[in-house]
């Protein structure tokens, strides 16, 4: 049965303005001034969906939001990209899923070739 998308998602800010944002921030006493930590991912998703006023730009993108904050509370640790959860550390995605299985074109034309022949 095919699915039909009834929600649209509108970013109300672009990239530029999230990096903007993140930098403008308030700088530590004394000294220079330390540099800020990039925001988090789901920081970024919540960011573009907020509009100016301090509201999301949609019902749906506020629920997903504070699905998102419940699950960073819940986790309570960044997530490490490249790694697999469950199979503890130092696993990543090609030891646990295997290696890609994409040919590269000359591997694929010659193939084609011994197909034909």
């Amino acid at each position: 049965m095919l699915k039909i998308k009834t929600t649209t998602y509108y970013l109300v800010v672009g990239i530029g303005s999230l990096r903007r944002k993140s930098s403008s921030r308030p700088s530590s006493e004394g000294g220079s001034p330390q540099p800020p930590s990039p925001p988090s991912r789901h920081e970024k998703w919540k960011l573009a969906r907020l509009r100016s006023s301090g509201a999301y730009s949609s019902n749906t993108a506020r629920k997903i939001s504070k699905r998102i904050d419940i699950l960073t509370t819940t986790i309570g640790q960044p997530e490490h990209l490249g790694h697999v959860r469950v199979a503890g550390t130092g696993v990543g995605i090609r030891d646990y899923f295997g290696s890609s299985s994409r040919h590269t074109s000359y591997e694929y034309s010659e193939a084609q070739e011994q197909r034909l022949t």
